[in-house]
């Protein structure tokens, strides 16, 4: 072979070699894009926004895509500020492109009305949303609730909150759900008056969403201990809670919250024959609500019952072990507690 095929030769296979490499390298930005997604899909948030930080792609298409794909890690880690701006960056800097698309757009919108606390604007907005996107539901029925409080509207942010109760978390969701569980147990008690005032004038107005007003009177005269109050309107609610309402369902987390709440009403006022049966209703229907299987051994331990409620324990213990350490520790702290009484 001449020096000139050689270097012919030669030549042609670096350009071949370079060929190839720019090629996987732009392959690879597509593999990663894609691993991040179905990252995002799996409810990975942070190892998604790893993926998506490690690209840097020069087609403003895919860079957009890429911004999208953050926006959405941001959203479902209900960090609102950082998704929002990362939205707005695609609508400033790629106004034209496909990943602009209405859901982005509507995400903007809204998340402008809540971090301006413009509630008025806001918690409209923010139902409507919750109506067109099935999956986004819950985190924009929490962001309502959280509007409506910042106002002092109690009563109103925890019906906004039930609203959303019964529907099922996407993966997507996983986090708002923890943060709503969050908030149905950390109402401040001053609240509670100017809640039962709302509740009461509201009653009248939307007897469609009676149970749910009805649970709100319930649940608030149940943490100001006032327990014949509670029993009342808990009942009411739990009566309306029939298997063709819009709650009625026993695997939707308004029954169980209901019913929940009126087995805690009825121990408090020692009618420990009628929360018993809740309880362990409830325990039955969600085995993995430590609250409910704790609320059994309490009615049980308060009934002299101690070594069934013991049995009772050490079993659910064994059954499920998701619960074990919370109710071993709540459980301990009970036996503690009695005794030192």
């Amino acid at each position: 072979m001449s020096r000139k095929q050689v270097v012919s030769v030669v030549v042609t296979a670096a350009l071949a070699t370079a060929f190839v490499a720019g090629g996987s390298c732009f392959a690879s930005d597509a593999d990663s894009l894609k691993a991040a997604k179905d990252l995002y899909v799996a409810g990975s948030f942070d190892s998604a926004l790893e993926q998506l930080n490690g690209l840097s792609p020069k087609d403003p298409a895919t860079l957009a895509e890429v911004l999208k794909q953050k926006g959405y890690c941001y959203r479902a880690k209900a960090m609102t500020s950082r998704a929002l701006e990362t939205f707005q960056k695609i609508s400033t800097d790629y106004p034209k492109s496909k990943s602009l698309t209405q859901d982005v757009r509507d995400t903007i919108t809204g998340l402008a009305y809540y971090t301006s606390a413009d509630t008025d604007q806001f918690v409209p907005y923010a139902r409507s949303m919750a109506a067109k996107y099935p999956d986004d539901l819950l985190m924009w029925h929490l962001l309502a609730c959280d509007s409506l409080r910042s106002k002092g509207m109690e009563a109103e942010a925890l019906v906004e909150l039930l609203r959303a109760w019964d529907q099922p978390a996407s993966k997507a969701n996983q986090l708002w759900e923890r943060k709503a569980n969050i908030r149905m147990f950390s109402m401040s008690y001053a609240a509670f008056d100017r809640m039962i005032t709302d509740a009461k004038a509201v009653l009248s107005k939307s007897p469609e969403d009676g149970v749910l007003w009805e649970y709100t009177l319930g649940h608030a005269y149940l943490c100001k201990q006032q327990t014949v109050d509670a029993v009342t309107h808990l009942e009411a609610a739990a009566k309306l809670l029939t298997p063709r309402s819009a709650y009625g369902s026993r695997h939707g987390r308004v029954w169980r919250t209901i019913n929940y709440a009126l087995g805690c009403a009825y121990e408090m006022s020692k009618q420990y024959d009628k929360a018993l049966p809740l309880h362990q209703g409830v325990a039955k229907e969600f085995p993995d609500f430590w609250r409910a299987h704790y609320s059994v051994f309490t009615c049980l331990a308060k009934q002299n019952k101690i070594v069934e409620a013991s049995a009772y324990i050490n079993q659910i213990c064994l059954q499920r072990p998701a619960t074990r350490d919370r109710l071993r520790k709540t459980t301990m702290d009970y036996i503690i507690q009695t005794a030192g009484g």
